[in-house]
């Protein structure tokens, strides 16, 4: 009765440690007024991983992260991260993109996903994210995380302009 007591309690020990160490790593290098980068890994064993906002972001970028476990059956799961988040700039609470990417443990596995939100203001309407994950090695998941407003170059204005000015002038030697 002691020995199974004992080996009851243990069990309890080592699933509250597993439990809690359910953690994605993630890093953001880039934080700009048009650009966002971040990289992570999620240790897979460690198991699900709640909403958490990502260390760094926030200046001009929000960014969370977390990670869900779906058993297919047979013992087999299937790890999913996803990414939410917005633009700040010009003005924060615009447009929420969600991104996941679901992979089954094996060395390899890999996946991506890219979604476009509309984005008030600016010159361009779009924020365009990219979600790229891989199963390397075994038990860990790495994955990239990169967002931008893409901002159009001086010569696309002025081939627009001068576009005009040619249908104005066609347009006038129609007329006269």
């Amino acid at each position: 009765m002691k020995k199974t007591l004992t080996m009851a309690v243990a069990t309890l020990i080592v699933g509250a440690v597993t439990a809690s160490a359910a953690v994605i790593d993630v890093n953001t290098l880039v934080d700009t007024r048009d650009n966002y980068f971040a990289t992570g890994e999620w240790h897979l064993p460690g198991g699900a991983v709640t909403w958490a906002a990502i260390p760094g972001s926030g200046h001009f970028w929000n960014v969370d992260v977390s990670g869900n476990v779906f058993s297919l059956g047979g013992g087999v799961n299937l790890y999913a991260v996803a990414v939410k988040g917005n633009h700040k700039v010009p003005s924060p609470g615009g447009p929420t993109a969600s991104l996941a990417v679901g992979l089954v443990d094996y060395v390899g596995a890999s996946g991506h996903a890219t979604v476009t939100v509309p984005h008030p203001g600016g010159l361009t309407s779009q924020d365009l994210w990219f979600l790229n994950a891989e199963i390397n090695p075994a038990g860990k998941m790495n994955f990239k995380v990169t967002a931008s407003h893409p901002i159009p170059e001086p010569g696309a204005f002025a081939l627009i302009a001068g576009l005009g000015l040619v249908g104005f002038a066609a347009y006038r030697r129609t007329r006269a």
